[in-house]
């Protein structure tokens, strides 16, 4: 039966070419949009990972009244303050911050590094940098999308920075997109003078966590102090509205190709009603004239389904090289792919069920005689 499928389709190659390219805009929508909230997700949780269970992180309140959240600059000197509160084992000033919106930067002393787990990261080339050294070590992924290795220099904001080593951090992906240097580094190449974007606080037992947390907010009105589980909550927060936005666009999308499935569909049925009236009339039964119907649907679904993968995969190539500054956040992850691909199946055999029933149900000799 298949191969009449293929037969009838390629007889109306540009109504058959029309259907691929709807459901395939739709696919390509999903497969483009839900790369970015998946690749943001396993980032987030990765790095975020990497910290303790007992972490605190204190901030200014994140302003997102206009665009992309924008971390607020905070004294140093309040890490040394809460360093002398009950049950805190210490405080660390540091930036964190993205310069260009894109790039992640990490000014942090190698001696507190350990407050990132990142101490132990694997080295490609190089090591790590002496806190008073003007230099910097960068994530195998920045050296791979700027071809940067460990000699070369690195401008920042107008300021070159060595680069002394090249790491690879392993299960903790954000990191590999990550340029760390030290502190005060950080702070002139930013302009940053005695200021911090962050004070990550420890506490001498985890116990403490949650009246540590409560004493810092008391204190500071201006201030933020997140524990892991609050940043995990706050970046599943935003990573379900990123979800949700693809599927009300792949939604949108799915509406426009359902339309052209029904109507390709009914047409079909329509220009082959006599063929189908001889079939049933030499034997052919309503289940049988439906799989042939919705076999013409699997074939466009499937080819629809690959052209979509293969669009949504070149347009999030393209994100990641010039949108994202060749930073690769936006992936397309295997569920990812199968997901967009059984949508594509499930989308075209859903929409020609109905064309299927009504070519099931045409009166043989009616149709002979027409």
């Amino acid at each position: 039966m298949l191969d009449i499928a293929f037969k009838n389709l390629a007889e109306h190659k540009l109504r058959t070419f029309l259907t691929v390219l709807g459901i395939a805009i739709a696919i390509t929508a999903i497969v483009a949009l839900g790369s970015i909230s998946a690749g943001m997700k396993e980032i987030v949780h990765s790095s975020l990972k990497q910290m303790g269970s007992d972490t605190i992180i204190v901030m200014k309140h994140i302003d997102i009244t206009y665009g992309p959240p924008q971390i607020r600059e905070i004294d140093e000197d309040i890490a040394n303050e809460i360093a002398g509160m009950d049950g805190v084992e210490l405080a660390v000033p540091v930036v964190r911050t993205n310069y260009l919106g894109i790039v992640p930067i990490l000014g942090i002393n190698f001696e507190d590094a350990a407050l990132f787990n990142i101490e132990d990261v694997d080295f490609k080339d190089g090591g790590w940098y002496d806190d008073e050294e003007y230099g910097c070590v960068i994530g195998k992924n920045v050296a791979e999308e700027r071809k940067l290795g460990v000699g070369d220099e690195i401008e920042i904001n107008g300021k070159k920075l060595d680069i002394v080593g090249v790491f690879e951090a392993g299960e903790i992906k954000g990191m590999n997109y990550i340029i760390a240097m030290p502190y005060t580094v950080a702070q002139d190449v930013l302009d940053m003078k005695g200021k911090a974007t962050m004070i990550i606080v420890k506490p001498t037992d985890i116990k403490y966590t949650s009246s540590i947390k409560h004493q810092i907010e008391e204190e500071y009105d201006d201030m933020q102090a997140l524990t892991t589980q609050d940043m995990l909550k706050m970046a599943s927060e935003i990573t379900s509205t990123v979800s949700i936005v693809t599927l009300g666009i792949g939604f949108v999308a799915s509406i426009v190709a359902a339309i052209g499935i029904i109507i390709t569909m009914l047409n079909s049925v329509h220009e082959r009603k006599r063929q189908i009236g001889i079939m049933k009339a030499i034997g052919a039964n309503r289940l049988w004239i439906i799989i042939e119907v919705l076999e013409e649907s699997l074939i466009v679904s499937i080819i629809a389904g690959i052209a979509g993968l293969v669009a949504g995969s070149v347009m999030v190539s393209f994100v990641n090289k010039y949108v994202l500054a060749g930073f690769n956040i936006a992936s397309v992850t295997p569920e990812l792919a199968a997901f967009a691909f059984i949508y594509s199946i499930s989308l075209a055999l859903v929409f020609s069920l109905y064309p299927a029933w009504r070519a099931s149900t045409i009166d043989p000799i009616e149709a002979i005689r027409d």
